[in-house]
């Protein structure tokens, strides 16, 4: 089995772009045939630009995801802060009340007490029939005293550590609400640009539309020129042209379609830059447009795989193949089989993965499809 060459791996993998063909001189055309060139150079040079504004759209994608995984800690760190919080002034709540009590039982001791006078003190302590009562009636006051101290001591104690963890909490809740508050910053910075590129490719789009009516009118105006090799080469519409009329490789279910889609195991969202048919094998497999075939071989993952030129920098790509049928260099037209559907060397899924890119971007091929523009 031949090795995949390097321009091969990097155009489906790394994004490297494959050479186009040269560009037809324009020396020598008329007036129509400059402008119709004019306009092509202007319809490619907007797609380019109107790739890189989506490419910017999927990074700010990736960034506001980020910050939504940030927001959400913050989130659950800050509500396990105020809970410890309302936990040390529960406690704290319960300590005072217990001391409450011993306070009203300290002041009604000292009011028993002074009512003793000197003589008081002595009937109490020595009302004792024996020195061992005597002995027990002194220790029953020491015993008293002291407890009531050591609470007093532990309530000081335990209020003054209660009130320096919630001092540490306080500070790092004010922390967290700071967080938040540069995060929705973020948030809205980057709603800001989302929409801001939303509305650039809005209006690409529609210089676009307004290149392709302009293309077509001069279409029109080149019939009434006289025929000519070179008019011959102009008057076929381009790949770009056809964008919304192109008819599919295979027909049958899209089992996947392009964009994020959520990892069942992982939960990670994963790009899929193509659409997968399931089909049976050696379904015919039809190139939708004129090209070149720029490359046909194996690729680990991807199985037989073919891509086609079809100039202005755009390409079809068709993999998981049983069987090529083209060979590189081959120029072929629209509905040429170019192969035939396989099974999938990855997960042995059997049917056509198929991608459309525009130098190494790949494309939604709902938009270029015929009959698919809503559907997938």
């Amino acid at each position: 089995m031949n090795p995949v060459p390097p321009i091969l791996a990097g155009f489906l993998f790394a994004g490297a772009v494959v050479p186009a063909r040269a560009a037809v001189p324009v020396e020598g055309k008329g007036k129509v045939d400059r402008a119709v060139d004019r306009t092509k150079r202007n319809l490619i040079n907007e797609d380019i630009e109107y790739q890189k504004v989506l490419k910017s759209l999927y990074r700010i994608a990736r960034q506001t995801q980020k910050i939504v995984a940030q927001k959400a800690a913050i989130e659950r760190e800050r509500l396990g802060v105020e809970q410890q919080i309302r936990r040390l002034a529960e406690e704290i709540r319960n300590v005072e009340q217990r001391v409450k009590t011993q306070k009203g039982m300290l002041l009604t001791k000292l009011a028993f007490l002074h009512r003793f006078k000197g003589e008081a003190w002595l009937q109490f302590l020595f009302q004792a029939r024996n020195s061992a009562g005597l002995e027990r009636s002194m220790k029953v006051l020491g015993l008293i005293g002291e407890r009531d101290l050591a609470l007093l001591r532990d309530y000081n104690d335990g209020v003054q550590t209660f009130n320096r963890d919630k001092g540490k909490f306080v500070v790092r809740l004010n922390q967290l609400n700071e967080l938040g508050k540069e995060i929705e910053k973020k948030e809205v910075d980057l709603l800001r640009q989302y929409e801001a590129r939303t509305k650039l490719l809005a209006d690409i789009r529609s210089s676009q539309l307004s290149m392709v009516k302009l293309l077509r009118k001069l279409e029109r105006n080149k019939k009434n020129l006289a025929e000519s090799g070179i008019l011959d080469s102009l008057s076929g519409a381009s790949f770009f042209e056809r964008k919304g009329e192109l008819p599919e490789p295979v027909h049958g279910l899209v089992l996947r379609g392009f964009g994020l889609e959520r990892d069942a195991e992982t939960s990670v969202f994963l790009r899929h830059s193509g659409w997968f048919y399931a089909k049976e094998s050696r379904v015919s497999v039809r190139a939708i447009f004129d090209a070149r075939v720029a490359a046909n071989h194996f690729i680990p993952e991807y199985g037989q795989t073919i891509i086609l030129d079809h100039g202005d920098h755009f390409y079809s790509v068709y993999s998981n193949l049983s069987r090529g049928m083209v060979v590189e260099g081959d120029s072929i037209k629209e509905g040429t089989v170019i192969g035939f559907t396989g099974e999938s060397p990855f997960d042995g899924r059997r049917g056509l993965y198929f991608e459309i890119r525009h130098f190494s971007e790949s494309m939604d091929p709902k938009s270029w499809m015929k009959g698919r523009r809503y559907e997938v």
